[in-house]
């Protein structure tokens, strides 16, 4: 077979293109031939699916999936959607015949595969009888515009104005978040009918459009990440509300672990911090958590028994009390008092306390640049804060008459974090 002949032809090619430079004129063109080699490629690995689904059938050969994943070097998503390529190549002839000659574009295909998923097998039979209008369709149209002409398709055939699309895409949302394999990050994955999605995609950019008002809380984060951390507020904002009374209740919980010494005198060799599914954190980051957090010691003896014991590091009602009497909001940004954290002034991990007069509320913005971002922030016995570069070079002096602002100064936009 030629395959090998011609992915070895390929090979050096990257470099040649890298050192020869060609001029912009021509990459237009190159990239298009690349384009249809990428597409031809596709139709042979579909090619190769369907042996191997028959195969499969027969009893001569392993599961499918198991032979495109390659010993674990090809996803399972992505291996599935191989199989699902290779069923419409079976079940329209024509897009199958334009998938191995690369006139149809791979995402059309996979448009065409989650379509049909949802649809019964007459549905399918009667839909593949305009293969050839499928086919051209898929050939010509962009993935949005395609995906809206076989769904008006779909939905003549049905001959019910698309009431059993709207019914399914109901049943078919789902919301999932799990941590990375990884375990760097959460993967927030989901699908929601269109009634759902388009009310969560205006709230979310109404939150958007707030927070991207505000730099002092988005620092140097860019539209991405400013995008998370509307999502982030605007869900935890709204768990934030007792849906059986309406009153507004404590935070979420979340379980931090970590280890004394790492509390105590920073990250070692040995250091454990992560969430309680093991997704791995910045130990600079749990020191910032334990600001306003209740510790537990756990302590595991030989015999396995184990002791817990509680640790007052969170400022206490009384002192949070206080301080909002002395602050409407953090004296840094000026951000309000819905928006801030109780910091130590003297890290706890190093004064063991808690008491008012190392306290101050600041912004999560600033708490985090003081904890991970390596600014830093002192008191005197004044209050008059000194909020200094992470290289030393003092940034501001605050006195506390500066800081202190009346009640109502501040717009409010409540934000539980």
């Amino acid at each position: 077979m030629q395959v090998r002949a011609c992915a070895e032809g390929l090979i050096g090619l990257a470099e040649t293109v890298t050192s020869e430079a060609p001029a912009a004129s021509v990459v237009d063109d190159l990239l298009g031939e690349v384009r249809l080699l990428q597409r031809r490629a596709a139709g042979v690995v579909t090619a190769l699916t369907t042996v191997a689904l028959a195969n499969q059938r027969a009893g001569t050969g392993p599961i499918a999936e198991e032979v495109l994943g390659g010993g674990g070097t090809v996803g399972r998503a992505d291996a599935r959607g191989e199989v699902e390529r290779a069923r419409v190549a079976s079940q329209f002839p024509a897009v199958g015949e334009g998938i191995a000659e690369g006139a149809v574009h791979t995402g059309n295909v996979d448009v065409l595969a989650r379509l049909t998923s949802r649809m019964t097998d007459d549905e399918i039979d009667v839909l593949a009888k305009q293969d050839t209008r499928i086919t051209d369709a898929a050939a010509r149209l962009s993935e949005d515009s395609f995906r809206k002409r076989v769904q008006r398709m779909r939905d003549k055939l049905r001959d019910d104005h698309g009431k059993t699309a709207a019914e399914q895409a109901v049943a078919d949302s789902f919301a999932r978040v799990s941590l990375a394999k990884d375990r760097s990050s959460y993967r927030l994955a989901g699908e929601l009918d269109p009634l759902r999605g388009a009310a969560v995609q205006a709230a979310l950019g109404r939150e958007y459009r707030w927070l991207s008002k505000q730099p002092e809380l988005l620092g140097d984060m860019d539209a991405d990440q400013a995008m998370a951390q509307a999502l982030h507020d605007l869900i935890l904002r709204g768990d934030s509300v007792d849906r059986e009374t309406g009153s507004t209740r404590a935070n979420v919980s979340m379980l931090v672990l970590t280890d004394r010494q790492t509390l105590e005198a920073g990250p070692h060799a040995e250091t454990v911090a992560e969430t309680d599914d093991g997704a791995t954190l910045d130990p600079a980051t749990v020191g910032r958590l334990c600001c306003d957090a209740g510790l537990r010691r756990l302590d595991v003896l030989p015999d396995a028994k184990a002791h817990v014991s509680h640790s007052g590091r969170t400022a206490s009602p009384s002192q949070r009390a206080a301080l909002r009497a002395m602050y409407s909001g953090c004296p840094i940004s000026a951000a309000p008092w819905s928006q801030c954290e109780v910091h130590h002034t003297i890290f706890y991990n190093e004064s063991g306390r808690t008491v008012l007069s190392e306290l101050v509320p600041i912004s999560k913005r600033w708490h985090h640049l003081v904890h991970e971002g390596g600014w830093i922030l002192t008191m005197d016995t004044d209050r008059t804060l000194t909020l200094s570069q992470p290289d030393g070079t003092v940034h501001r002096t605050i006195p506390y008459s500066q800081a202190h602002r009346p009640t109502g100064s501040q717009p409010d936009h409540v934000l539980a974090a």
